[in-house]
This record gives structure tokens, C-alpha cells and sequence, in this order.
């Protein structure tokens, strides 16, 4: 079973990029849900960002990131700015963002399992 989904994780800051409104209909998704530690860190400056009501673009993002003192670990620029180009469309960002959810759950129930043996 796969339990993680890069690539969707990948869609979903992109589609981000390309429509900042997406950030609202993914409201209760959380970084530590994203597996790949390079997506936790850039969702987390995109919700920073639209929490402060500014808008997300990989400027904006790359700016947030150095401020967290993140922007090294991602990759820098560069890895934001391929993120920004990685879909066409942000149609499915909603449901990129409930299978990251539902991975995220299976993910803690197999380490919950694993804790208790």
C-alpha cells in the first residue's frame, strides 16, 4: 500500500501558485501531512502568507521561507519556482489535498500500530 504521494504534494503548492484561493478550500490540511519535508516547509510559508492576507507567488514564498530559515533546506528558489510550473491547472488541488489528508491518517494509524507492539 502506498502511503505516500509526492507528486500529489507537488500538484497541490503548485496549484496553490497558480490560484491563491485554493489556500481556503485546503483549509484544514496541516504541513506535517505532506511527507517530503521540502512541501511542509514551502505550505507552510504559503499558509503564513495567507494568513497575513499577502498574496503567494515564489517570490513572496522564497522571501517567507528565508525568514523561517528554510529557504536552504527546500533547494532555494529554484525548487519553488519549478513547483510554480509543475501543473496547468489548479482544478484538483481540492482533491489532491483530501488524498494527502487520507495518507497522512494511514500514515499515524501504521505508526500507532507500530508503537504498541
Amino acid at each position: 500500500m502506498m502511503l505516500v504521494d509526492t507528486e500529489a504534494e507537488a500538484n497541490l503548492l503548485g496549484g496553490i501558485f497558480l490560484r491563491n484561493e485554493v489556500m481556503r478550500r485546503v483549509g484544514t490540511l496541516e504541513p506535517d501531512q505532506f511527507h517530503d519535508m521540502r512541501h511542509q516547509a514551502v505550505f507552510m510559508a504559503m499558509r503564513n502568507l495567507d494568513s497575513a492576507s499577502r498574496p503567494i507567488d515564489p517570490l513572496t514564498v522564497e522571501t517567507e521561507l528565508q525568514r523561517l530559515g528554510m529557504l536552504e533546506a527546500v533547494g532555494g528558489l529554484r525548487f519553488v519556482a519549478q513547483l510554480c510550473m509543475r501543473v496547468p491547472t489548479a482544478a484538483r488541488a481540492a482533491a489532491y489535498a483530501a488524498l494527502l489528508g487520507v495518507l497522512a491518517k494511514e500514515r499515524r494509524l501504521l505508526t500507532a500500530r507500530g508503537c504498541q507492539r
